[in-house]
Formats: C-alpha cells, sequence, structure tokens
C-alpha cells in the first residue's frame, strides 16, 4: 500500500471510530436529551422529597409517562417540582401525584394517579393532590421508639 492510500485509510478508520464514540456517548448518557418529546410541564408541590433526583422517571399506571425536569424550595419551605409529561398523557384535575420508592431501597420516582374527573390540567399547571415519600429511616425510628415504650411499660408493671 502506498503512502497516500495508507493515510487515506487511516482517516476514513478514524473518522469511523469518532462517529461510533460520539454515538456511543449520545446513547449512554441520555438520548431524550437530544430528542424534543413535545411534552408538557406540570407542577406539583411536596412536603418533602427526600431522594428525588432531576431526571427521575414520572409513571402512571405503572408505565412511565414523563420526568422530572427541577425542584426548587418555595417560601412556605415546600419543594416544588416541574414534571414533564408526555403530550399524549392529560392528567385530569382530581389526580394525584406521590414520591414513591422503586422497592425497599430503590430510586424515588414521581408515581400519577390518574383521576375521573371532566376537567384536565392545562400544561404550566399544578397537580392538587400529593403525597409524601415513605422514609424507611422515619418508619425505623418510630417502630423502635414504640419498642422502647413497650420495654418500659413492662419494667413498670
Amino acid at each position: 500500500m502506498n503512502p497516500q492510500r495508507r493515510e487515506t485509510f487511516q482517516i476514513i478508520v478514524g473518522a469511523i471510530v469518532s462517529c461510533t464514540v460520539v454515538g456511543l456517548v449520545a446513547l449512554i448518557f441520555g438520548p431524550e436529551r437530544l430528542i424534543d418529546d413535545g411534552g408538557y410541564e406540570l407542577h406539583a408541590t411536596f412536603g418533602k422529597v427526600d431522594g428525588l433526583k432531576p431526571g427521575g422517571a414520572v409513571v402512571a399506571a405503572g408505565v412511565p409517562v414523563g420526568k422530572v425536569v427541577s425542584m426548587k424550595l418555595t417560601g412556605d419551605f415546600r419543594a416544588d417540582t416541574v414534571l414533564r409529561i408526555d403530550k399524549s398523557v392529560q392528567l385530569d384535575v382530581d389526580s394525584s401525584a406521590a414520591v414513591v420508592t422503586d422497592g425497599l431501597f430503590g430510586e424515588k420516582y414521581v408515581r400519577l394517579d390518574i383521576g375521573g374527573a371532566d376537567a384536565i390540567i392545562p400544561a404550566g399547571g399544578t397537580i392538587g393532590r400529593t403525597e409524601e415519600p415513605v422514609i424507611i429511616d422515619d418508619l425505623l425510628d418510630q417502630i423502635i421508639s414504640i419498642g422502647e415504650a413497650n420495654i418500659r411499660k413492662r419494667k413498670g408493671n
């Protein structure tokens, strides 16, 4: 192979490898960032969102229908959460949102329970009914305090 052909071959191989690496990085680090899904945003305000993160899933009936876009603290120390919902999903005004855990120690996500009202929450609107996450540490503290109270009660008798 002459030097000019070798150089052309190396340029072509380099371009193919570069395109492959860029494609793999795009697939791994979020194809949803490359494509605008045409969804709409809704707000949901929670007392606490422990463990929920931007980019977290939004699920309705077990099916992913969106993602958490952002969270910020309100003036009354509540978490205003912005959700991007797929445009094919319309939420009734009596729908609710809950921060739940996938399994015992899994990731947090937002579960939507669709209501049955005739009116629909408009884009940019707010989901009025929300439920806060169950925190395992809080449950363990309650169980321990109940157990300690029972032990003290038995010792007192």
